[in-house]
């Protein structure tokens, strides 16, 4: 039983974990990794707010219109504004841009970028910080 106990329940788990931080942080030494974890992680929420439908515009007339590829290829300009939304929600957690969640996947997305956000901004100011203090 006390070998069951000790044993660790998911090594898996852990090792893609610690891989992660090692690919993320450079063990809290690489300002460049951190930037561009966040500036990719812009970019795919962007990318993906329009991939479903999860998102709505709001038209000049005050109606939502679903957010999808179809509509990208006729507007390029939406593809901006996801971009735009998705910078907006990752930098502040507000949603800035023009776009709504339509349902539960959209407001999900736009919960975890916001949650993403001053996570990885948290871990630029302390990789900033460990490098000034050398």
């Amino acid at each position: 039983y006390e070998q069951l106990r000790q044993a660790e329940p998911f090594p898996k788990l852990r090792y893609l974990f610690s891989r992660l931080q090692r690919a993320v942080f450079v063990y809290g030494e690489s300002f460049a990794r951190v930037v561009v974890v966040a500036l990719g992680t812009i970019l795919l929420f962007g990318l993906l707010f329009p991939l479903g439908g999860w998102m709505s515009t709001v038209s000049v007339s005050g109606q939502l219109q679903p957010l999808t590829y179809s509509r990208v290829a006729q507007e390029p300009v939406l593809l901006w504004r996801s971009v735009y939304h998705s910078a907006m929600m990752f930098a502040t957690g507000n949603q800035y841009g023009g776009l709504v969640a339509r349902n539960p996947i959209g407001e999900m997305l736009t919960t975890v970028e916001a949650l993403l956000g001053p996570t990885v901004l948290a871990l630029l100011v302390f990789v900033l910080g460990r490098r000034a203090a050398r």
